[in-house]
This record gives C-alpha cells, structure tokens and sequence, in this order.
C-alpha cells in the first residue's frame, strides 16, 4: 500500500484544514479544571497540519477484526499518532473546488 499516495489524494481532495481551538489547553494550572475559552488571535490563522490528538492507548486490532477492515483503520492511524495534552481543537475541512465553481451550501429555518 502506498501511503504517500493516499495523503497526496487526500491533500487535493480537501483543500483547507483549519484547527480551531475551542477551549485553552488543559495542561499545568489548567489541568482537571472546566475548560476555558480559547484566547483571540489576530490576522489569518495559518493551519498547515492536524491539530493532535488527546492521550489515548491504541489497541492491536490485527487478529480482533477482518483483514479488510484492519487495512481501512491502518490507514487511518497516522493520524492518531501526534498526541498531546494541548488536543482541544476542531479540524475544519474545505472540499476542494475548482475556480469559479459554487459551493454546495445548507440552509435552515
């Protein structure tokens, strides 16, 4: 399996990852306390990578699952590895759309 081309694909499948932090990170004084709300930043918020993932232990599926499904989750790992205290962020995808093409777009009452 070919990684690199699966991100490459995944890359210009969705133009824009955005990581939004919805609270302040959870680490020294803050640590077992109520979130807090994020402090303002000014400009644009540049966001080239995934925001991290929160602590957690991953499992050894290889023998618990069907060979199909393990290859599907393997894939998917990658971005289970960069874990950090400091997680507290919304990943916001952009699908990528060519120029001048109209975004889809919901509207609710």
């Amino acid at each position: 399996m070919d990684r690199n081309r699966d991100r490459d694909r995944d890359r210009d499948r969705d133009r824009d990852r955005d990581r939004v932090p919805y609270a302040e990170p959870p680490v020294g004084s803050l640590r077992f306390t109520p979130p807090r709300s994020p402090q303002p930043w000014r400009g644009v918020r540049q966001s080239l990578e995934f925001a991290p993932v929160c602590p957690q232990v991953l499992p050894n599926l290889r023998d618990e699952v069907k060979p199909a499904r393990y290859e599907y989750l393997e894939r998917h790992l990658q971005y289970l590895k960069n874990q950090s205290e400091d997680c507290l962020y919304l990943n916001i995808y952009a699908p990528h759309q060519p120029e001048g093409s109209i975004y889809p777009y919901l509207t609710l009452k």
